[in-house]
This record gives C-alpha cells, structure tokens and sequence, in this order.
C-alpha cells in the first residue's frame, strides 16, 4: 500500500500544498499578527515540509527542533515547545485545518487522500495548542522548573511582551511621520506646479519691445535675502528702498494712498521667480 507521500505526488505538492496554507494564514486578519515581523517564513516553510515529508513516508527529518534531534519518543513534546511561544488557540487550529482542505481542494487531491491527511494534521492538535496545559507541565516537571522559576519566566515574558508593543509604536509613528512628510512633499509640488503655471501664462509677462512707462520702475534688480517662511515686512522696506520709494515705506494700502506694490513673486520659493521683474504702479 502507498504512503500518503507518494498519494499526495511527492515533494513538490506537498512543498505548493505548505507554502499556500502559510500564505493564506499570513493574509488572515486574525493569524497574521501571530507571525512576527522576524519570522522567516522560508525556513517555516521547509521545516514543516521535512517535517511532514518525514511523517508521510518521505525522507527522514534532518536537523533538530528547539536544539534536539526528532524522534517517536520525543515529538509530541517537541511540537509543544515549538509552538509554546506562539499561543496556538484551539480556534485557530481548526482555522488552519479548514485552510489545508480548501487547499487541498484546489490541488485537486482526491477525497480519499484529503481525508487521510486531515486526520494525520488533527493528531498534532494536542501538543500544539495544548488546552489542558498538560504537555507544559510535563516539560516543567522534565526540567525541574519550580514556582520560583516559573514566575521569573513569566516576568521575563512580560518585559519581552513590552518591548515588542514599544517597537510596535514606534515603527508606527515612524510610519505616521514618513506619510505626514509624503503629503508635505505633493502639497509642495502643487505649489511649484501652480507657479509654473503662472509664470507661462502670457497674459503675466510683458511684451520685450514694450518699456515701462514713466509711472513705473522695475525691480528685477531688488535682492532677495528672505525666504517666504521668514517676516516679510523688512524684506518689503528693502525691496522698496532699492526701487527709490522709501519715502512711502510704512504707508498702508488705504483708500486715499496711491501706492500699490505685489510682492508675491519675490516670496516664492522658486529659484526661477526671483528674476521676473516686478512692476511697482505709483
């Protein structure tokens, strides 16, 4: 009779049959946070396909689990301690044993052979998720761990536990700040695009044949020393001065006044703005 190895078509089904049930898992809302961020799934995925590969009749498993060599005697108690860290819920597992069949499904596995592995998947349960807590205090037991150690364990886990949810929260505003700088970063490039706008609108560039009439200056000569996040108030007196009208600097832009002057463009950001002339009407 033919092993559930050579049902299933050897290693490459079983290896596609793995890796799509550890992908679906990572995708789920509810067991992706399970799978931390270090995980290498490549090496979870090999693992678990010598592992079963060894149990269905393939290749015997090479290597070790959590620093021991696999064997009949020590399995059960080497999938608990292999899993022990992740907190598999009963729930979950028969989340995962739902997954393998609707995989296996798709593979086009007959039911004869779907029906065979599931069961040998559901032999695992017990020592993964371990409901009873048995299989824990079996190990403390093997290991002498007492009430003392116990708790110290527990205090260790706690601080690890804490430090995870400060990385966590810190990725997450590294997160924040990087999209609140990408969004900065568009709204900027609107402005220079809208500049750019402005100044390849015709109607905003005299004529080269045309000269200024006697009531207005030009100062594409005035300095620009200021940017438009800095006061602008001086930056105005200077711009003023070098035009010849600081006998109206400090005037308002009232009814009765007849200075009237745009400094918008020697406010702009954009390098190529700071050489467009600005006309003054006196």
């Amino acid at each position: 009779m033919a092993d559930l190895y050579t049902k299933i078509g050897g290693r490459e089904p079983l290896f596609q049959l793995v890796q799509k049930v550890y992908d679906l898992m990572k995708a789920d809302s509810r067991l992706g946070p399970m799978f931390k961020a270090e995980f290498d799934f490549a090496k979870l995925t090999q693992r678990t396909v010598d592992f079963l590969e060894h149990k269905w009749g393939g290749d015997p498993f090479q290597g070790a689990i959590c620093g021991s060599a696999l064997t009949d005697k020590n399995e059960v108690s080497l999938l608990w301690q292999a899993h022990s860290r992740v907190g598999v819920a009963d729930k979950d597992y028969t989340f995962m044993i739902g997954l393998y069949e609707k995989t296996l499904k798709k593979m086009g596995v007959s039911k004869a052979v779907m029906r065979e592995i599931l069961e040998d998947l559901e032999r695992y349960r017990d020592p993964i998720v371990d409901t009873k807590k048995k299989h824990r205090e079996k190990w403390m037991n093997a290991n002498k761990i007492g009430a003392a150690e116990e708790a110290a364990w527990q205090k260790a886990a706690e601080t690890q536990r804490q430090k995870e949810e400060e990385r966590k929260e810190r990725l997450a505003a590294f997160r924040r700040e990087r999209k609140r700088q990408e969004q900065l970063e568009k709204k900027r490039e609107r402005e220079r695009e809208k500049q750019k706008c402005v100044q390849s609108d015709p109607r905003n560039n005299r004529k080269s044949d045309e000269a200024p009439s006697v009531k207005q200056k030009s100062c594409a000569d005035a300095p620009l020393t200021r940017s438009a996040e800095q006061n602008q108030e001086p930056l105005q007196q200077e711009i003023l001065k070098t035009c010849g009208l600081e006998d109206v600097a400090g005037k308002g832009a009232g009814a009765d006044s007849k200075c009237h002057w745009t400094l918008e463009d020697w406010c702009s950001t954009t390098p190529s703005m700071r050489h467009q002339p600005i006309i003054i009407s006196l």
